[in-house]
C-alpha cells in the first residue's frame, strides 16, 4: 500500500478528506482457505497450536507485471511480509515480539536481504560495536550510509556511527575516516558537515556528480564547492550565487538536500565514463 508508515497514513488521510472508500486489495485473512482453516483452529480440533509456519510461493514473476518492486526499499518485507505478518495475526493473535531472517539472493533487487544483521533483537549488533571489531583489525575507513539517503535509515542513526569512526579507542590518534555515500550530493553537505563535527571524511557521490546538468566535471566542483561553503560558514545560497555549478546542482535537485538518483540522467553515463574516469564518484 505504501512504501512506508508515514506514506500509508498520507494516502489514508487523502481519501478520508476527498470522501472516498479506502480499500486495500487481496488481505490474505479474507481468502476463503484462511478463514475455514481459522474455523478449525478456533473450534480447536487440533487443540492449542503452539507453532506455526507460514509460506509463500508465487508461480511466476512478480516483477514482469510489477517491475517497480524491483526498486522497492525493503522490497520482501514490505511486498510478501506483511500479508504473512497480517495472516499470523489473523490465525493466531497478535505478536509479542518480531524477528526477521533475511539473506540477499538476486543483485538486482535493490530491497533483496535488508537487515539481516542489525533487525535481529537476538543479535544486539549495533553498528557502532560491529565498527569496532573492524577497527580491530586495522580497518581505517567504514562505510556509515549518509544523511537523507537512499536507504532507510534514519539520519540520527547515521550521524552516531559516522561520530563513533571518529572517537579514539585507545589514544587519540587511534581513529577511523567515516565514509559517507547513499544517494548524495552537494544538497546534503551543510547538514553533514554540521552534525558530524568535523571534515575528516569521506563524501562519496555517485548521481550527484555523474547526473550533474553540465556534466562530470561540473559535478564534481558543485560537490567541492558546498564544501567550500560549509567549512567557510556561507550558506549555499549565497554561495551559488556566484558559483555557477553549485547552482545548477540546486536547481536540478532542489534545495532540500534529499537523496539522489541517477533517473532518465542514466542514459548519459556510458559517453561520460568513456572519457572521465570516475575516481571521484561512488
Amino acid at each position: 500500500m505504501g512504501a512506508s508508515l508515514v506514506e500509508a497514513e498520507a494516502m489514508m488521510e487523502a481519501c478520508r478528506e476527498a470522501n472516498v472508500p479506502f480499500f486495500v486489495h487481496e488481505n490474505w485473512r479474507w481468502q476463503t482457505p484462511i478463514r475455514k482453516l481459522k474455523e478449525e483452529l478456533t473450534a480447536g480440533k487440533i487443540g492449542a497450536p503452539f507453532r506455526g509456519r507460514i509460506q509463500f510461493c508465487s508461480s511466476f514473476s512478480v516483477f514482469e507485471n510489477q517491475p517497480f518492486l524491483r526498486d522497492l526499499e525493503q522490497f520482501i518485507l514490505t511486498d510478501i511480509g506483511n500479508h504473512i505478518l497480517d495472516t499470523a495475526r489473523f490465525l493466531f493473535g497478535e505478536a509479542e515480539s518480531l524477528c526477521c531472517h533475511t539473506r540477499r539472493i538476486h543483485s538486482d533487487i535493490k530491497g533483496n536481504g535488508w537487515g539481516a544483521l542489525s533487525r535481529h533483537p537476538n543479535l544486539g549488533f549495533d553498528f557502532i560495536a560491529y565498527q569496532k571489531l573492524w577497527r580491530l583489525a586495522g580497518v581505517d575507513h567504514l562505510h556509515c550510509n549518509g544523511i537523507r539517503n537512499k536507504f532507510c535509515e534514519p539520519d540520527d542513526s547515521v550521524i552516531a556511527s559516522a561520530r563513533a569512526r571518529l572517537t579514539p579507542m585507545f589514544d587519540e590518534k587511534d581513529v577511523a575516516m567515516p565514509v559517507l555515500a547513499s544517494g548524495q550530493w552537494a544538497g546534503q553537505e551543510p547538514d553533514t558537515y554540521e552534525r558530524v563535527g568535523s571534515f575528516d571524511l569521506m563524501y562519496l557521490c555517485g548521481g550527484g556528480i555523474m547526473a550533474h546538468p553540465s556534466g562530470i566535471a561540473a559535478g564534481v566542483a558543485s560537490v567541492r564547492q558546498a564544501w567550500d561553503a560549509a567549512l567557510a560558514g556561507i550558506t549555499q545560497d549565497d554561495y551559488a550565487a556566484t558559483h555557477t555549478e553549485l547552482r545548477e546542482a540546486i536547481e536540478k535537485y532542489g534545495k532540500s538536500g534529499e537523496a539522489l538518483t541517477l533517473g532518465a540522467q542514466a542514459a548519459r553515463l556510458p559517453s561520460a565514463r568513456k572519457h572521465h574516469p570516475s575516481t571521484t564518484t561512488r
